[in-house]
């Protein structure tokens, strides 16, 4: 709930004047992002064509994200601006854009696991201090909104949807069993999706750890 405090300009605007500057912040939001991708995390004579590809592929997630209207760019914003300070061991910076970034999707609360990845010195310490803040900000919202802050948790229990709303591998993963369940007429439990999701994840993790 306190985040709501961050859209709270827009309503001095109509609902059309409202729209437009939120596409504006937005495009230039994407611009910075693309930005860092090309400036810290990409060689710089393979990204001719970066724009391009950013805006075709995954299912055009860019494209969707913008007519739908969601924060996502601004959150990845936010995440790589900390995966760039954690590149610099500058972790203060690293776990604050991440709670910035949680606040408004919890999700990204997991990328502070990254600390010990790293081999960051108290990483422990550092994590610990980051989900203490984060959870001061939660008790913050209850006090100043306890119903928003039910609203809030109601939410959390919400599907997130599938198909080009939500095009994630634990909603891939879903379709499949869901899939195969109703052809032959089988009930899969609920942990296989969440199994199979699992196994992926770790091989990613493991893959990727080099």
């Amino acid at each position: 709930p306190l985040t709501l405090w961050v859209f709270s300009p827009f309503s001095l605007f109509t609902q059309p004047a409202a729209s437009v500057l939120y596409l504006i912040l937005k495009s230039i939001a994407f611009l910075f992002l693309l930005s860092i991708w090309r400036k810290e995390f990409l060689p710089a004579d393979n990204n001719t064509l970066l724009p391009v590809f950013l805006l075709f592929a995954f299912n055009a997630t860019i494209y969707t994200d913008f007519a739908a209207g969601n924060i996502s760019v601004f959150e990845q914003l936010f995440l790589w601006l900390a995966f760039s300070f954690l590149l610099k061991n500058r972790i203060t910076w690293f776990c604050t854009l991440v709670i910035i970034a949680a606040s408004f999707k919890l999700t990204p609360l997991l990328f502070l696991l990254l600390l010990p990845l790293f081999g960051v010195k108290r990483s422990c310490f550092s994590i610990a201090l980051s989900l203490g803040i984060f959870a001061g900000l939660l008790f913050c919202s209850y006090l100043l909104s306890p119903s928003l802050f039910h609203d809030y948790l109601a939410n959390l229990h919400v599907d997130g949807g599938r198909g080009a709303i939500n095009p994630s591998v634990f909603a891939f993963v879903s379709n499949i069993s869901e899939f195969i369940g109703r052809s032959q007429q089988m009930d899969i439990p609920g942990i296989v999706p969440i199994g199979a999701y699992l196994c992926i994840a770790t091989a990613v993790l493991l893959i990727a750890r080099r």
